[in-house]
């Protein structure tokens, strides 16, 4: 098995491990008051699996010479990654700080990214490169012009060092929820997930040369699929761990909060 082939079955299994997260949380019956946020957070799932999906996808038409689909896709996919940025950040700085309002200016700002990074796609003319043999392989993008390096910079910095702010915030909400075991537990689990994921992408940046490497983009898919593993471990803990920490698992949730709502349903309050 090629490198190539490894990273696209890696790739594949991670899509799928994305999507099922993603359709898990939508499914999770949460308190009125954090609906929203759980809402955006399966959102921020299901949009990187789609990313992921978006990858295998372009490998697949470039295997059948097809580039119809490949400008389209860009487009498509970098509104949904700023989006998804987005529903990350607030998912996490409401459940930190409880406030919808601290939202505000990051919305803000990711919409300005965004604006600034589709102004230059538009203004370097892409086109999807069909013939192997050049600098660019079948199914890359071409630009006429070069991003430059400060936008590059604000492009990774902007987009990583919030995230990673908010997962140390979650760190040290570890800390604070005493006597509360299950929500340390996916606290924990759900900081480390993003670290690594945020952590993995902000150290291909500063590597350089050595993010080229089959081996290291190995490692980086796998990085991936393992912290989508960590969030579906959060809610879904194995057995030994429920029992012997005495964490609750989402079905749980999902059946004591069933039989609240039907409760205040019938009149018979909590």
């Amino acid at each position: 098995m090629t490198s190539d082939t490894l990273i696209t079955v890696i790739q594949t299994a991670t899509m799928l491990a994305f999507f099922m997260i993603g359709g898990m949380l939508l499914k999770r019956k949460a308190k009125k008051e954090f609906s929203r946020p759980i809402f955006f957070f399966a959102m921020w799932w299901l949009i990187i699996g789609f990313s992921t999906a978006k990858t295998v996808l372009e490998k697949i038409m470039v295997d059948y010479e097809y580039y119809g689909l490949h400008m389209f896709l860009l487009y498509l996919n970098t509104v949904l990654v700023f989006a998804g940025l987005f529903f990350l950040l607030y998912y996490t700085l409401v459940i930190f700080t409880g406030k919808e309002k601290t939202t505000i200016p990051f919305g803000v700002f990711f919409l300005a990214l965004l604006i600034m990074i589709l102004a230059f796609i538009v203004a370097s003319h892409p086109v999807v490169v069909t013939e192997a043999g050049g600098d660019l392989a079948p199914g890359s993008i071409d630009y006429e012009i070069e991003m430059p390096i400060w936008m590059i910079t604000v492009l990774v910095l902007g987009i990583i060092v919030p995230q990673l702010g908010v997962c140390i915030a979650l760190y040290a909400l570890f800390f604070k929820l005493k006597g509360q075991p299950t929500q340390r537990y996916r606290v924990f689990l759900i900081s480390t997930s993003l670290f690594l994921w945020f952590g993995s992408s902000l150290l291909v940046y500063f590597a350089g040369s050595a993010g080229g490497s089959g081996a290291w983009l190995i490692i980086k898919e796998l990085i991936a699929l393992f912290a989508g593993m960590m969030i579906y471990f959060a809610y879904n803990p194995p057995t030994f761990v429920r029992r012997k920490y005495n964490i609750t698992g989402l079905a749980d949730e999902n059946e004591v909060q069933a039989v609240r709502e039907k409760g205040r349903a019938t009149g018979g309050g909590e």
